[in-house]
């Protein structure tokens, strides 16, 4: 390690998040053709409907794979969701069971993938019935760019644990900052430090900052092998239980994907499209997403920018959709209203104003407008008393993940591409800050 060539690095930089809502599917399908950097991170199971738009818009497609525990139930990885139904195929841990033991899948499927005796495990199958639907869109788990960008990401997390044993009197992280949590007995135990060992939960089990390396590496090869190699049921069994070994952070997978990114494409921003738990906790990450970004840029010798934009577009917004064409016609019809009504209280304020004080004439006017914006509450009240006979209450007012009340790539099986036009073009103009308000005001109005 050349100490004197670190020490003469740039000693600042700077993981910039930048939050931006005024664009549309549209304008981010534009980012895509001009050769921009732009991903939604998801899991992998049942997708929303946000995704799926994504998707249809050529975005890629990273999907988390390390959901093991009960707790972990974003987008229900049990289950089939299809027919706005949630058909139960076992436990949490069914996504490890071969497609053939597990009853009526091939009827929810209903061949979207082809279901052979070499590998469709769940997993498997939620992740290629994806691909199947969006067949220009690059869909990948997490632990495709480990594997694939081995070498970067060995690079960096090396570099890393010379730095930290080097430095551990100077520097607020320790690995538990990268690795926070380790699959052990199909449970995520935290990881914590005492001098030098890392200790896995309660257990007796402790390692070194090299050892959990190893250990990490072998994980996802096993993952990768679980995931995407055509195993037989003994050594598939065997795999399964040996999966062990540290898992990233959120914080820092954030950074070692879009450092990956940064390296392949040579780009110095990226856009990620995300869901609404990232971007509620990616306020209070960003000090640590600069600290790790610059030892990492000061140590690695990757060639990394110095500021790097890393824009966040809140896509959830995009729940809005729906396989109803008259249900579409009902939201086209709110984003309408709504303009009225805004257009409605100006107007008012014009005409008050020019009335110079002349009370008789104001009192007219107030009336005028009190019955124009009664017609056009009762209007929208309409709409939405047609929008929540299909997309229900719990979907619009609270996480998605609450309910099963959504379609997913298994419902668009029987759609042509001419279909999913119909189901995904409707929208591409609209910002997402006029997602935003829309979906406020039909929470406001449910509510009332």
């Amino acid at each position: 390690m050349n100490k004197l060539w670190i020490e003469t690095q740039t000693l600042w930089s700077q993981f910039r998040v930048i939050k931006t809502s005024n664009l549309s599917l549209n304008d981010i399908r534009e980012l895509i053709v001009n050769w921009e950097v732009v991903t939604r991170s998801a899991h992998i199971w049942n997708q929303y409907p946000s995704n799926l738009a994504l998707a249809y818009a050529w975005v890629s497609t990273l999907l988390v794979d390390k959901t093991f525990i009960e707790r972990d139930k974003n987008y229900k990885p049990w289950t089939i969701i299809v027919w706005w139904k949630q058909f139960g195929l076992g436990n949490i841990s069914t996504w490890l069971t071969p497609l053939q033991k597990v009853k009526d899948v091939s009827n929810l499927s209903n061949g979207l993938v082809n279901l052979t005796n070499t590998n469709p495990w769940i997993a498997f199958l939620h992740i290629e019935s994806f691909k199947k639907i969006f067949p220009d869109t690059k869909i990948y788990a997490c632990n495709d760019v480990y594997f694939k960008n081995s070498e970067i990401v060995n690079q960096v997390l090396a570099w890393i644990i010379w730095y930290l044993a080097t430095n551990k009197n100077s520097v607020n992280l320790d690995l538990t900052t990268i690795f926070d949590r380790y699959l052990l007995n199909w449970n995520l135990e935290r990881i914590s430090r005492l001098w030098d060992r890392y200790f896995i939960g309660k257990s007796s089990l402790s390692f070194s900052a090299d050892q959990l390396l190893e250990q990490f590496n072998l994980l996802n090869i096993w993952l990768n092998d679980i995931l995407y190699s055509a195993l037989d049921w003994d050594k598939f069994d065997e795999r399964k239980n040996k999966l062990s070994g540290p898992v990233f952070s959120n914080d820092f997978n954030v950074i070692i994907v879009e450092i990956v990114n940064s390296v392949n494409s040579g780009k110095d921003r990226v856009y990620h499209c995300s869901g609404p738990d990232f971007i509620n906790y990616c306020d209070w990450c960003v000090g640590q997403y600069d600290q790790i970004y610059d030892i990492i840029r000061k140590t690695s010798g990757l060639d990394l920018p110095k500021i790097f934009e890393y824009y966040l577009i809140p896509t959830a917004l995009l729940k809005l959709l729906t396989l109803d064409i008259n249900v579409r016609e009902q939201i086209l019809n709110l984003f309408t209203l709504e303009r009225d009504i805004q257009q409605l209280w100006k107007d008012k304020g014009e005409r008050v104003k020019l009335a110079q004080r002349n009370w008789e004439k104001i009192w007219g006017i107030i009336q005028e407008f009190d019955w124009r914006k009664k017609v056009l509450d009762a209007s929208i009240s309409s709409a939405i008393a047609n929008i929540i006979t299909v997309l229900p209450k719990e979907y619009i007012l609270w996480h998605i993940k609450e309910t099963s009340g959504y379609f997913t790539q298994y419902d668009l099986q029987w759609f042509t591409d001419k279909q999913l036009v119909d189901i995904f073009e409707w929208i591409a103009d609209i910002k997402l800050d006029d997602f935003t308000k829309i979906l406020d005001s039909i929470k406001k109005r449910i509510k009332n």
